[in-house]
């Protein structure tokens, strides 16, 4: 008997370990982005294009395809990614492919890395916060300013909504395709939209955007005529599907090892340490 109190505190000793190697060893290692990151994300989009300043508008409704994929990752990640929009007999309107260097534990894109020196985040982090961000991803060709706006419930999840507005974007290179872009004209963009991003995780789980593109003469730097380009776009259904259950995927694992694993050790570390206690008194 006079063994058992020893054992006991013993245990409580170990399980306090665990519990702590959980949570800061073994929990930030779940917070980085996979080596085997990917993803593809699919908007249904209506456009309002023309080709010249002067030419007449069509209307289209299609779908927008974003994809992202790791190509190396060791302290950081490069992400290939590439956007594509395309009309409904599936002519290309814009399309961009770029490389992007992405620190794992924060999402941030970092200078010196991928095809340009961006700023702000690619993607967004674990445990994002109520506060401003810059965003620059391959939606756009520059970056996006990122403003938190509320709570609410999407979906059985409780998300953060932001609001996002680009302005002035130079967006030249992916209207390759448009005539005298970009040779005799600069094609900038503004935009704005709303994410809705499940915070633990960091996963949007809804994005709808819309925006214009116009032309501006490059020897002048005045816009020109109308507009090249007008858009709405939204998640799909079977994307918003996909996105919500990555959410909770990424959310379970997340707070398994930085909450409820901990939390097991830790209360099985106080009943060892009340079982010391009573089977010594036991024993006296």
């Amino acid at each position: 008997m006079s063994q058992l109190p020893r054992l006991c505190w013993l245990l409580a000793f170990v399980l306090l370990l665990v519990a702590a190697g959980l949570r800061w060893v073994i929990a930030p290692g779940f917070g980085l982005l996979s080596p085997s990151y990917g993803s593809e994300l699919v908007y249904t989009a209506t456009l309002w294009t023309r080709e010249t300043p002067t030419s007449e508008i069509v209307t289209t409704h299609s779908t927008v395809s974003r994809r992202d994929q790791v190509l190396l990752s060791n302290g950081h990640a490069l992400i290939e990614a590439d956007a594509r929009w395309q009309d409904a007999s599936g002519k290309v309107i814009f399309e961009t492919q770029d490389i992007y260097g992405v620190d794992r534990r924060t999402r941030a894109n970092i200078p010196g890395y991928g095809t340009a020196d961006r700023e702000g985040q690619y993607l967004f982090p674990p445990h994002i916060q109520t506060r401003d961000y810059v965003l620059w991803d391959s939606n756009y060709g520059g970056p996006v300013t990122v403003v938190y706006d509320r709570q609410e419930k999407f979906r059985g999840l409780d998300v953060a909504v932001f609001r996002s507005a680009a302005n002035g974007i130079d967006e030249s290179a992916g209207y390759a395709t448009t005539p005298g872009v970009p040779a005799v004209y600069k094609a900038m963009t503004s935009g704005s939209g709303t994410l809705l991003i499940e915070p633990v995780s960091g996963v949007v789980v809804d994005h709808q955007d819309e925006g214009i593109t116009y032309f501006v003469e490059r020897s002048t730097g005045q816009r020109v005529g109308e507009p090249l380009n007008k858009w709405t776009q939204r998640y799909t259904p079977s994307t918003i599907d996909a996105q919500v259950q990555r959410a909770k995927a990424a959310r379970t694992q997340i707070l398994m090892f930085e909450t409820w694993l901990p939390l097991v050790c830790v209360a099985a570390a106080l009943l060892a340490l009340a079982g010391g206690y009573w089977i010594g008194r036991a024993s006296k």
